[in-house]
This record gives C-alpha cells, sequence and structure tokens, in this order.
C-alpha cells in the first residue's frame, strides 16, 4: 500500500504525462512538481521502482522514470 508521498509522486509523473519511454522523466522534474525536497521524492520513486510501479531507463548519463504499463 503507497504511502502519502508514493501518492503525491504517482499524481505528479501522471501530470507531467510520463507514461512511456519517450516521455520520461528525471529526478529534478518529479521533484520540483511535488514540491518537496528531492531525497524524499527520490527515496519514494525508488520504493515505486521496486514496486514495479514505475519503470527506471538510463539516458545520457541520467536515470529516467515513467509509469509502467499495464498489461
Amino acid at each position: 500500500m503507497p504511502n502519502d508521498i508514493e501518492k503525491l509522486v504517482m499524481k505528479t509523473v501522471e501530470a507531467l504525462n510520463a507514461k512511456g519511454e519517450s516521455s520520461a522523466r528525471d529526478l529534478n522534474s518529479i521533484a520540483m512538481g511535488c514540491n518537496r525536497p528531492r531525497g524524499l521524492v527520490s527515496n519514494a520513486v525508488a520504493s515505486l521502482v521496486s514496486k514495479k510501479v514505475l519503470n527506471r531507463i538510463s539516458k545520457d548519463k541520467r536515470s529516467l522514470y515513467y509509469i509502467q504499463s499495464k498489461r
């Protein structure tokens, strides 16, 4: 069950329209959208990646995140 910050991160990722690899967002964009400290958002994103709610890809020496599609 996601906690409050994880719910906020998911709402922000959805609002940023990060629904695929082509529209994936970096951690700074997500943190700015949440208006929360980067460390707090980073922990929530890591938790959501481990729960397989978000996907992580690496491009140009940075990590990008997007919502995992439901199959």
